[in-house]
């Protein structure tokens, strides 16, 4: 028996949207999701997010004739023919994002246009570039609809914009954040193209001082920074991208106050004074068990007696050596009972490290400090590994364990 599938404008926005309410709602489920956490921390309209559809364009629709050069001298030298090919309208148009807001313009013997069409919260410059485009067919159809009488000539419009993924967009439209947009693009192109029309997009590099170029660009920018209602009275959806971009930086800022005030991870604090996700990068090309001896190393959660002492699981913190408690940076630096692995692993020449940090921080220095704490034999959960177990996967001349 065949499973009924599920309904074809059934969105993940349905979700998106009932999660956003539940989180921003005195009375919810204390077992709420990261979504609903994160909901509350920004304010989303609930029916204004858009919808990602599946397809924007029937599978038959070929797309918009894009053109987009391979160098921008290529680009000007292919603006100069195509205004003296005798186009009938051509329009240049483009999209600005600011601290202000967000605004889409078009310049064209039609007319000039601009509007404002959201914050940055709520919309990209990608989004304002294809607004600019939809715009440019909007004048386009309106023309169209005042003249009384078509020719059996075909028209051709060229539309000029400097965003080369709003051009690629046009010509294969897929499943991005900006799908409302582009769905009117293709709707409008595709009434212009039934009634005889060419229309062609061609990149056209910013600021080059083309004129119709440049007062696309300076409107777009007064516009994005002059909030003002939608001409039209239509309301802009908030774009995925940047619900997605906000909560990014939302985090980003959490993640630094929690850095700076939490009462744990004290270890990795001396290590790095702000988070990042640069230290991921340490553990690139390390094998398992060296990824766990790097982790422990740099968070203090270590089988030395600095750590087992604490919690009455060694009778001292001291090391045996007798020159101090011992903890990473004493065993790396300062023990004479490591002096063999030391020299073997750590010291070059006749220099190395003084600061201990270093060798948990430096990409360069991870694999030595790694190799270096497992011939030690502190750490009892790892000396069942052969002493040629390889700490990196490219460790040349030495067989994998």
């Amino acid at each position: 028996m065949r499973l009924r599938s599920l309904e074809f404008l059934v969105s993940i926005s349905t979700f998106l949207i009932s999660a956003i309410y539940r989180a921003t709602t005195p009375e919810h489920d204390p077992l709420t999701s990261p979504l609903e956490r994160w909901g509350r921390r920004i304010a989303i309209p609930q029916n204004r997010l858009e919808v990602i559809h599946p397809h924007v364009t029937p599978p038959w629709w070929s797309g918009l004739e894009s053109h987009i050069a391979e160098t921008r001298e290529d680009a000007l030298t292919a603006h100069q023919a195509t205004v003296h090919s005798g186009a009938d309208i051509i329009a240049y148009t483009d999209g600005s994002l600011t601290e202000q807001g967000v605004g889409a313009a078009v310049v064209s013997p039609l007319g000039r246009q601009a509007v404002h069409i959201g914050f940055p919260a709520t919309h990209t410059v990608y989004a304002a570039e294809l607004r600019g485009i939809e715009m440019a067919l909007t004048q386009i159809g309106n023309m169209f609809r005042l003249t009384s009488q078509r020719s059996h000539r075909a028209y051709t419009a060229i539309i000029f914009t400097d965003n080369q993924a709003a051009i690629q967009a046009c010509s294969a439209p897929g499943r991005s954040s900006g799908q409302y947009i582009l769905s009117k693009i293709t709707r409008t192109a595709s009434q212009l193209q039934e009634r005889g029309w060419d229309i062609q997009l061609y990149w056209l590099p910013g600021h080059e001082g083309i004129y119709g170029n440049e007062y696309a660009d300076a409107l777009a920018k007064e516009a994005a920074n002059s909030p003002a209602p939608n001409p039209n009275g239509v309301e802009e959806l908030t774009l995925k991208a940047s619900i997605r971009r906000t909560l990014r930086i939302e985090a980003a800022s959490a993640w630094k106050s929690e850095w700076a005030t939490s009462t744990h991870g004290n270890s990795l604090r001396r290590l790095w004074k702000e988070p990042s996700k640069a230290p991921m990068q340490l553990y690139q090309g390390l094998r398992r068990a060296a990824t766990s001896v790097l982790i422990q190393m740099q968070t203090g959660k270590i089988a030395l007696a600095s750590y087992l002492g604490t919690f009455n699981a060694m009778e001292s913190t001291e090391c045996s050596c007798g020159r101090g408690l011992q903890d990473i940076r004493h065993v790396l630096l300062h023990c004479t009972n490591q002096a063999g692995p030391r020299m073997r692993h750590l010291t070059q020449g006749s220099r190395r490290e003084l600061d201990y940090r270093a060798y948990l921080t430096q990409p360069d220095l991870v694999p030595k400090a790694v190799r270096f704490m497992l011939e030690t034999g502190l750490l009892g959960q790892f000396q069942t590994l052969p002493t040629t177990y390889r700490v990196t996967t490219t460790d040349l001349g030495q067989p994998a364990a």
